[in-house]
């Protein structure tokens, strides 16, 4: 996969075009939508929320949203590229 993005920017660049100009193979796409995926880092505030509603303590509840805020970060990350949400596809 890495080889053929090399050979097609060596391509465009040798006629003069830019980077830009490359597609990108479909395979490194995710099968999921970045609408899909946004829903992944919301999963885990409701737990979180929840607790930080009950509880008095200022410092305790900005920890629980801070938990939930980082929490669904790590629940983001993946190497895939996402289908482009902006061309129409929906969840």
């Amino acid at each position: 996969m890495f080889t053929e993005l090399v050979k097609k920017l060596a391509t465009n660049l040798y006629k003069g075009m830019g980077p830009v100009g490359i597609s990108l193979p479909v395979r490194i796409f995710e099968s999921r939508s970045l609408i899909e995926r946004i829903t992944d880092w919301w999963s885990l505030f409701p737990h979180y929320f929840n607790l930080a509603a009950k509880c008095n303590d200022p410092k305790e509840r900005f920890k629980l949203v801070l938990a939930g805020v980082i929490g669904g970060m790590h629940m983001g990350i993946s190497q895939w590229k996402p289908f482009n949400p902006i061309l129409g596809e929906t969840y």
